[in-house]
């Protein structure tokens, strides 16, 4: 949540920077247009919270799903020692946490929203009281009834030392009975343009939003120049009223030194800029100035403020749309028809080269089998026309048609667009031909060779699998030894000079190296594909080591159980799925929620905060991404230092 705020915080002052350029610039002889831009400003920061997570615009380039540990099958795997994305559980039995952490460590984050929810619920409480005091003045106020009044909710308040509006009503103090016509007229004419605009509401949106965002200085700034801007154009109606600016200053400079402030509400003659006001209206002792505006121009106001609130409110969320491709040929809209996407397609860069998609229908149903997959998985078709493949929406686009079918399309899959063109069939048969080929030979009993320790010299070095994830090979006299990002280091053996192999898996690597024997690149043997991998820096691969040490130590830091509301659980009981044949199951039983992987037992996951569960058995966490219709709509599953996206799958598959 504090997160949620931060964020919504920053696009506010995004939105603020254009306003008040346009306020500085052209607005400062209009006041009413510049009460307009502020207020839209105001309501736009109240709204930003709820509406940039549904905004349509993406401002930050979207995270795509980060590949599982050792996939089974899909465009991304690396050789490993043991299938480790999955929860395993070491304990049959777990015991439930104590509620408290044992962890000394300070927790800034925690801190932090303690701070935060203090002082805002400090700020709403004294909003709430003087909303009631003022409810409760009004209440017991005297109604006054008289020609003068027009039906206007106009009171007597004892205690009450200045005029104030509260709603639509205008409460007066008691010496109001010994005023002077001019008083009379002067402080009606103030408080009725408070009313005809809606100062009240408007100000109570302001005291609002400053206890919601009150570290942010746009909200403090928003509150003050409201509030000068409603006098301003107050103090102009009523001596445009009176006729006399001269004698409305009298009366407001009268009023001003007996004023207090009240509980609640938008009073006549408070605060320090009363000496400012009294010269303003002085500016002009013999004229009248014109401040309406014509509906017209607010409007044009507005349309000029939306285009800077939709781009402040940009979704940035985990399954927004990807970055826009420039080359896009078919709008969501204009996708066509499923049937048009039947057939077999090779996929280009950065997924490995030969492999292959096929799209097939079967009734009303349609599938989609990656080559190396061993079955079909079905294709959900979202009504934006994005494609949802194990739980993961592949984001349709760069749609080419060729003689009525599907030439050539992109998807999004681990942060990149990815090209798909049609093959025909036989190609498509040289390529399942290729791939078999290639799974029976790595899958072959290796042979082990002796080579010249000296040519393992030029192979140290890191080669880089995937955004995620590096090879660091490094050799110690005649063996050499390779460790993947998360794993443990492991000696691979020599079948040639340049090839060597796992013992763990199926799995060897061909090093590329130049003339003088150094390494350029490896090329992964695995699943009947061959992925290159370019050697990188030290420093390229040290960014990604760091970055998956830091998700290792937040997976491993002890976490404490929090209380919620057991009624929530319901939004997280479902299926999702991690892979082709992997998936997590959530239930509820009473006031506890537990989690079933594929093939596994039952494991109660405790809460530490809303939508952020643990596992007591082993190091990993749980996290729901709840969509618009209050349910989780995928979860992440924090463990081994990865971070995987799994997707909720309607109807759940058949045991």
């Amino acid at each position: 949540m504090l997160s949620t705020i931060l964020e919504a915080a920053l696009r506010s002052v995004a939105l603020a920077i254009p306003a008040a350029l346009i306020a500085r610039v052209f607005l400062r002889a209009h006041p009413r247009l510049e009460l307009t831009v502020w207020t839209l400003v105001l309501v736009g920061a109240l709204a930003m919270p709820a509406v940039m997570q549904r905004a349509p615009i993406a401002l930050l380039p979207a995270r795509s799903p980060p590949a599982a540990v050792l996939s089974p099958g899909g465009p991304e795997a690396a050789p490993e020692d043991t299938p480790a994305e999955v929860v395993f559980a070491p304990s049959p039995s777990p015991q439930p946490p104590r509620a408290t952490s044992s962890s000394p460590k300070l927790d800034w984050r925690l801190m932090a929203a303690v701070v935060y929810s203090a002082v805002t619920i400090l700020m709403a409480s004294r909003i709430a009281l003087g909303v009631a005091l003022a409810w409760r003045r009004w209440r017991s106020a005297r109604p006054l009834n008289g020609e003068r009044f027009a039906g206007r909710d106009v009171r007597v308040a004892p205690g009450l030392t200045a005029p104030t509006t509260f709603g639509r009503a205008i409460l007066l103090p008691a010496d109001s009975a010994g005023w002077s016509e001019t008083t009379w007229r002067a402080v009606l004419a103030h408080e009725n343009s408070h009313i005809q605009r809606g100062d009240f509401f408007v100000q109570w949106l302001a005291a609002a939003h400053r206890a919601l965002f009150w570290f942010s200085p746009l909200a403090w700034f928003l509150t003050r120049r409201l509030a000068d801007l409603a006098e301003t154009l107050s103090d102009n109606d009523a001596a445009m009223s009176l006729g006399d600016r001269p004698a409305y200053a009298e009366a407001l400079l009268a009023i001003a030194t007996r004023a207090r402030g009240a509980p609640f509400g938008v009073a006549m003659a408070r605060g320090p800029n009363v000496a400012a006001r009294v010269e303003r209206i002085l500016m002009h002792p013999s004229g009248e100035i014109d401040m309406s505006v014509p509906w017209r121009q607010k409007l044009l106001v507005a349309a000029l403020l939306l285009p800077t609130f939709a781009l402040a409110a940009g979704a940035s969320a985990q399954d927004a749309a990807p970055p826009a491709s420039p080359t896009a040929t078919a709008a969501s809209s204009n996708m066509p028809d499923l049937d048009s996407f039947i057939g077999v397609y090779t996929l280009s860069a950065p997924l490995s080269p030969g492999q292959t998609l096929t799209i097939s229908r079967r009734g009303d149903s349609y599938f989609a089998k990656w080559i190396e997959s061993d079955g079909e998985e079905a294709i959900d078709v979202r009504p934006n026309h994005d494609f949802v493949l194990e739980g993961h929406h592949l984001h349709v686009d760069r749609v080419a048609l060729k003689d009525g079918k599907v030439d050539t399309f992109a998807f999004f899959w681990r942060k990149h667009f990815n090209g798909a063109t049609r093959i025909d069939d036989a190609e498509a048969q040289r390529l399942d031909a290729l791939f078999a080929a290639r799974k029976a030979d790595q899958n072959t009993p290796r042979r082990l060779v002796a080579i010249d320790a000296k040519a393992l010299e030029g192979l140290d070095g890191f080669y880089q699998i995937s955004d995620e994830k590096v090879f660091h090979v490094t050799h110690e006299g005649a063996h050499l030894y390779n460790q993947t990002t998360g794993q443990k280091r492991v000696e691979i053996f020599p079948e040639s000079a340049s090839k060597f192999f796992y013992t763990t898996s199926p799995t060897q690597l061909t090093f590329q190296t130049d003339a003088q024997g150094a390494a350029t690149g490896v090329i992964l043997h695995q699943y009947g594909l061959e992925r290159p991998c370019p050697k990188i820096s030290d420093a390229d691969a040290q960014v990604i080591e760091d970055q998956y040490a830091a998700r290792s130590a937040e997976q491993h830091r002890p976490r404490a159980v929090a209380p919620i509301d057991p009624q929530s659980l319901d939004a997280y009981v479902g299926t999702y799925q991690l892979w082709s044949k992997g998936f997590m199951t959530a239930t509820r039983e009473g006031d506890h929620l537990f989690m079933k992987v594929t093939g596994q037992d039952k494991y109660e996951i405790f809460p530490e905060k809303k939508d952020e569960f643990f596992y007591t058995v082993v190091a990993a966490q749980i996290t729901f991404v709840i969509g618009d219709d209050g349910k989780a709509r995928k979860l992440v599953l924090h463990q081994n230092g990865w971070d995987t996206s799994a997707g909720r799958v309607e109807p759940p598959p058949k045991p």
